[in-house]
């Protein structure tokens, strides 16, 4: 019984954790393109940073939002997971959302295997 509450308070602090990251990534993209899409003119498309042959390694400033972009399908995934735990296993769909996050990764990062 004091296995499963632990495992329930895990995964509550995981999805909380999880709808505090989205906020912020949410809101610092809406701001990243209002300001420099539209203040500063900038195009804001992800092929003018990613579709480089080194994509998100390209330059240091870009190298940095490697964790960033790695940790956001993971905090969708948790969020989605716990929304849906009577009916779905966390751990299966937590472990889902991190392989799907490590592949978007690697195409961002420049790794094309069918180019």
């Amino acid at each position: 019984m004091a296995r499963r509450r632990a495992r329930t308070r895990l995964a509550g602090h995981l999805q909380a954790a999880s709808r505090i990251f989205m906020a912020v990534f949410l809101c610092s993209h809406v701001t990243e393109v209002l300001v420099n899409g539209r203040a500063l003119g900038t195009s804001t498309r992800i092929c003018v940073r990613c579709w480089r042959p080194a994509g998100l390694l390209h330059s240091p400033g870009s190298a940095a939002l490697i964790p960033y972009y790695f940790l956001a399908p993971i905090a969708f995934f948790a969020h989605f997971a716990y929304a849906l735990k009577r009916r779905i296993n966390f751990a299966g769909v937590l472990a889902a959302g991190t392989l799907i996050s490590a592949s978007i990764l690697a195409a961002l990062c420049g790794f094309r295997p069918f180019s």
